[in-house]
C-alpha cells in the first residue's frame, strides 16, 4: 500500500497544515489507520491536551479517533463526529487507488460553550484539576458544526487535487524513465552491434526502471532443450555462469515453452516452482518474466525479481515485453538494425513529446502555487469575516445598550466588509474563468481617449499632468469593456507609485511591423527587481491590505486573450513603464493628432521624447 509520504514530503506537508490551522483556528494532523500520527498536530489546544494527559482521557480519545477513521474508511468522503469530551471534530480519508492510506482530522472546537458542570464532571472522571480544565474549555473555538464540515470538505478537495497532481507527476517521470531507458536501449543498439552489450545494458535498464533487485537475460541454447543465463545484474557470479534451465520446467521454463509471460507477486505460493534451492540461494520471491520471440519463435526469456512479494503492474509488463524485443532482436538478426532505427526515432520523439508535456506543466505552476493560493484565499477571506463577526456579535449581544446610530454605524461596517468579501470573489473568478468576450474592429486611441477622459474625474489624477504622445491611430481587434479594466488597471497603478510633487504619466501609441504598442509610463518609486519578477503572480501584492494581488494577473489574461502579450521596465526612483503590444488590423490614415496636450494643456514635443 502507498504511503502518504510517498506523495507529500513530510517538511511540505507540515507547512501547509499549519496555515490550514492558522487560517481556520482549527487543529488539524494527519494520522494512518492505527491513530499513528503522519504529521505533528496543528493548534492542538490547551482543552484536549489536558484530556489526551490523562490516561483514561487518552484512551477515550483514541477510541474516538478510531472511530472516525472507520467511518472515513467506509468510504465517507468526510466525518463531522463530536467526542466523548463534546469536542467537535472532523476526519477526512485519503484515498489512493482505492486504498484508504491515511485520515486528515481536525476540529478540537465546540458547536456552543461547555456547561461548566458537564466540564467539572469530565475532570473528575479524569482526575484532572477542574479549575485548569474549566478554563481550557472557556479557551475553545466556537464554531457550528457546519462551518466545521465545510472546513474539513475544503482540506479534502484540496489533498484530492494535490494527490492528483502528485500522481501525474509520478506517472510522468516514471514515464519519462521508460522513455529514456528504452532510448538508451535503441542508441546502444544503434551504435554498438555487440549482442553482450546489448542484452546488459536492456538489464540495467529493468533494474533501473523497476526498482528490482535481481534481472537476467536466458537464451535457449542452440539444438538443446536447456537455457543459460547471457546477461544479469543481482545474481551471484557462480549461477549467471553455471545455472541451466530446462524449457518446460519451473515459470521460467513455462514461460520459454509457451510464449506466454508470467506475473507471480510470490513465488513460494506458486506451484510451478522448480528451482527452490536457486530462489533461496539469490533470495528471489516474485516474479515477472516476458518470452523474447524472434522470426522462429520464443528464443529466450527476460525476467525481473524482488525478494519480497511484490505486485508488478501492466505498465512494468508493457516495458519489460518492449526491451525483451529489443533483446530479441539483437539476439537474433542484425539485419533488422534498420527497423530498430525506426523504433528508436518513434522513442526519441515520444521522449520529446513528454518533455514539453512535463514542461508545460511546470509551466502551470499549478503544484507550485497551490499553497501559496490556498493561503492567500484564506487570509484574504478571513479579514472582512472577522470583522463581520465582531461587529455582529457585538450588535447581537448589545442591541439593547446600543444607540441607533452605533447600531447603523457598525450595519454600514457589516455591509462595506461584504462588499469587500463580493469584489474579492469577483476577482477571484474574473482570473480563474474569464469572461467572454465582444470582439470588435475599432480605433486602439478611442478607448484610452474614453479612460483618460474618465480618470480625470479621479482626485487623484489631478495631482500631475498626464501627456499624450500618439504617433498613430491603428485599428485592433477588441473588447472595449475588457480593454478599458486594463488600461484603467495600468494608470491607476502609476498614479499610485507617484510620491514626489513634479510626479507625470505618459500615454504613448505607436505601430511597426504589424503591431501595436501601447506604453504607460510614470516618474514614480520604480519597482525592486525581486518584485518585478512576481508582480504577475496571483495574491501577489505591495498593497497590504488594500489590494487582492489579482489585478496584474488579470490584465496580463485579457492582453493574452486578445494575442498579445504585456511588457514592463522599471528603474528603483525613477519609474516604470508598462507596454502592452496587441496586433493591428491595419492602418488607419489621417488619424494621427501628434501631441495633444491634456486637459490641463500640458505636452510634449516629440523631438524632447
Amino acid at each position: 500500500m502507498p504511503s502518504f509520504h510517498d506523495f507529500i514530503d513530510p517538511e511540505t506537508w507540515q507547512r501547509i497544515q499549519d496555515t490550514f490551522a492558522k487560517a481556520t483556528r482549527l487543529e488539524i494532523r494527519v494520522v494512518d489507520a492505527e491513530r499513528r500520527k503522519l504529521s505533528t498536530p496543528s493548534r492542538l489546544t490547551r482543552f484536549c491536551q489536558l484530556v489526551e494527559g490523562s490516561l483514561l482521557g487518552r484512551e477515550r480519545c483514541f477510541q474516538s479517533d478510531l472511530e472516525t477513521i472507520l467511518l472515513c474508511g467506509q468510504g465517507r468522503c468526510c466525518v463531522v463526529t463530536p467526542c466523548h469530551a463534546r469536542i467537535i471534530g472532523f476526519g477526512v480519508p485519503i484515498i489512493v487507488d482505492g486504498e484508504h492510506i491515511a485520515t486528515v482530522t481536525g476540529g478540537e472546537c465546540v458547536a456552543e460553550p461547555l456547561p461548566e458542570e458537564f466540564v467539572r464532571q469530565l475532570a473528575r472522571e479524569l482526575n484532572i484539576d477542574e479549575e485548569e480544565l474549566v478554563s481550557a474549555a472557556n479557551e475553545l473555538e466556537v464554531l457550528p458544526a457546519s462551518v466545521v464540515q465545510a472546513t474539513g470538505e475544503l482540506i479534502g478537495e484540496f489533498l484530492r487535487q494535490w494527490l492528483d497532481a502528485a500522481k501525474q507527476r509520478q506517472q510522468l517521470e516514471t514515464k519519462l524513465e521508460q522513455v529514456r531507458a528504452l532510448c538508451e536501449v535503441g542508441k546502444t543498439m544503434h551504435t554498438d552491434l555487440d549482442v553482450d552489450r546489448t542484452l546488459e545494458s536492456i538489464v540495467d535498464a529493468v533494474m533501473r526502471v523497476l526498482k528490482v533487485t535481481a534481472a537476467f537475460v536466458m537464451l535457449i541454447e542452440a539444438n538443446s532443450n536447456l537455457m543459460s543465463i547471457r546477461a544479469a545484474r543481482g545474481l551471484s557470479e557462480e549461477t549467471t555462469r553455471s545455472a541451466r534451465f530446462v524449457v518446460g520446467t519451473g515459470i521460467v521454463g513455462h514461460v520459454a515453452a509457451t510464449g506466454e509471460s508470467a506475473v507471480v507477486p510470490d513465488m513460494q505460493q506458486d506451484p510451478r516452482v522448480a528451482y527452490r534451492a536457486v530462489d533461496e540461494k539469490e533470495n528471489l520471491r516474485s516474479l515477472i518474466a516476458v518470452p523474447l520471440r524472434g522470426a522462429g519463435g520464443v528464443i529466450g526469456v527476460l525476467a525481473a525479481c524482488t525478494p519480497e512479494p511484490h505486485r508488478f503492474t501492466e505498465d512494468d509488463l508493457a516495458l519489460l515485453t518492449t526491451l525483451a524485443g529489443q533483446a530479441a532482436v539483437a539476439v537474433e538478426n542484425a539485419r533488422l538494425y534498420q527497423q530498430v532505427a525506426a523504433q528508436v526515432k518513434e522513442l526519441s520523439a515520444a521522449y520529446d513529446a513528454l518533455q514539453q508535456a512535463q514542461q508545460r506543466l511546470i509551466d502551470s505552476e499549478r503544484l507550485a502555487v497551490i499553497g501559496r493560493v490556498a493561503s492567500s484565499i484564506a487570509h484574504e477571506v478571513r479579514n472582512p469575516l472577522t470583522a463581520i463577526m465582531a461587529f455582529a456579535s457585538t450588535i447581537r449581544d448589545h442591541v439593547v445598550q446600543l444607540a441607533p446610530a452605533q447600531t447603523a454605524q457598525f450595519a454600514e461596517t457589516i455591509v462595506d466588509e461584504c462588499r469587500r468579501l463580493n469584489k474579492l470573489i469577483d476577482d477571484i473568478r474574473d482570473y480563474a474563468k474569464p469572461k467572454q468576450y465582444h470582439v470588435e474592429t475599432q480605433p486602439i486611441r478611442d478607448v484610452i481617449e474614453e479612460v483618460l477622459s474618465f480618470l480625470r474625474l479621479d482626485p487623484t489624477f489631478k495631482r500631475f499632468p498626464i501627456y499624450r504622445r500618439f504617433e498613430a491611430d491603428p485599428l485592433a481587434r477588441y473588447d472595449r469593456d475588457r480593454m478599458k479594466q486594463v488600461f484603467i488597471n495600468l494608470l491607476r497603478n502609476a498614479a499610485e507609485a507617484i510620491d514626489k510633487d513634479d510626479g507625470k504619466i505618459e500615454v504613448a501609441i505607436t505601430e511597426a511591423a504589424g503591431q501595436i504598442a501601447i506604453s504607460i509610463s510614470d516618474n514614480g518609486k520604480g519597482i525592486p527587481p525581486d518584485q518585478r519578477e512576481r508582480i504577475f503572480e496571483p495574491f501577489y501584492t505591495t498593497k497590504g491590505e488594500e489590494g487582492t494581488g489579482l489585478g496584474l494577473g488579470i490584465v496580463r489574461q485579457i492582453i493574452i486573450s486578445h494575442g498579445g502579450r504585456i511588457a514592463v521596465d522599471s528603474a528603483v526612483g525613477k519609474g516604470t513603464t508598462f507596454t502592452v503590444f496587441l496586433p493591428s488590423v491595419h492602418d488607419a490614415q489621417g488619424r494621427d493628432n501628434g501631441d495633444a496636450p491634456d486637459a490641463a494643456g500640458q505636452s510634449l514635443s516629440r523631438r524632447a521624447e
